[in-house]
């Protein structure tokens, strides 16, 4: 989550748990009922629970 750049440093572990803190503190993740607007590129969409249009 936190980029390539800081977990090549020697902290990497460190610096991604402070991250994920950060991130539920400050509430970045995603609730129930919320719409998945990527769902990714390898994952298809019945995987991810998105409906198809049509």
């Amino acid at each position: 989550m936190a980029g390539t750049g800081p977990n090549m440093s020697g902290r990497g572990t460190l610096l991604e748990y402070l991250v994920l803190c950060l991130e539920t503190l400050c509430g970045h993740w995603l609730r129930a009922g919320e719409v998945v607007r990527n769902p990714g590129v390898l994952v298809g969409e019945r995987a991810a629970g998105v409906r198809s249009r049509g």
